[in-house]
């Protein structure tokens, strides 16, 4: 389940729970039921949206080191993104950051 995105993680030293790869699932299942209805993307291949979504909205994390509080978390503020990328992704994997 989302290899390419725990490979992707793990090249951005970020690792991965079972609850977070769920996350991720979920946020994939409802990406693809929401794309039928409005065109958030072109891109809906199982393992395009983990490398080309997924993991390029968690290369943000690499930039974001430098400007975390104490608790290892921040504050983002995501404008217009249709689906929900950089933000939700972001938010997985730092579930205390304010969005």
């Amino acid at each position: 389940m989302m290899e390419k995105l725990v490979e992707g993680a793990r090249q951005l030293r970020l690792t991965m729970t079972e609850h977070q790869l769920r996350q991720f699932q979920t946020y994939y299942e409802q990406l693809l039921e929401w794309n039928q209805r409005v065109n958030l993307t072109g891109i809906t291949d199982y393992d395009e949206v983990q490398g080309k979504h997924f993991v390029d909205s968690l290369s943000i994390d690499l930039t974001l080191k430098d400007v975390r509080w104490a608790d290892g978390n921040f504050a983002v503020l995501d404008i217009g993104t249709g689906a929900g990328m950089p933000g939700i992704p972001l938010k997985i994997v730092h579930p205390k950051t304010k969005l």
